[in-house]
């Protein structure tokens, strides 16, 4: 939702749009909260596959269970991520 919100905001989206984006993804999405557990897992994972630190904490959640739905090309090539290419 960060990264979207920041997208949303680069792009000069209206509050209005932006917020119904998020409501859409929101109610179609896992929503994964963030603790001092997962806080270091995803720092061990940023550091190992040479991500950013957002990027980590998203992965960290990935597996064979939880695949990741992305267009961000930070996750090309990794395991159980399904990488929307932009075709613009």
């Amino acid at each position: 939702m960060a990264e979207i919100t920041r997208i949303l905001a680069r792009k000069n989206v209206p509050k209005e749009k932006s917020d119904r984006i998020l409501e859409f993804i929101k109610e179609r999405s896992l929503i994964l909260s963030l603790d001092e557990t997962n806080a270091v897992k995803a720092g061990e994972v940023a550091e190992k596959e040479e991500l950013h630190l957002i990027d980590g904490i998203v992965y960290s959640h990935v597996n064979e269970h939880t695949p990741l739905l992305t267009g961000d090309e930070h996750f090309k090539n990794k395991p159980f991520v399904n990488l929307v290419e932009d075709d613009t």
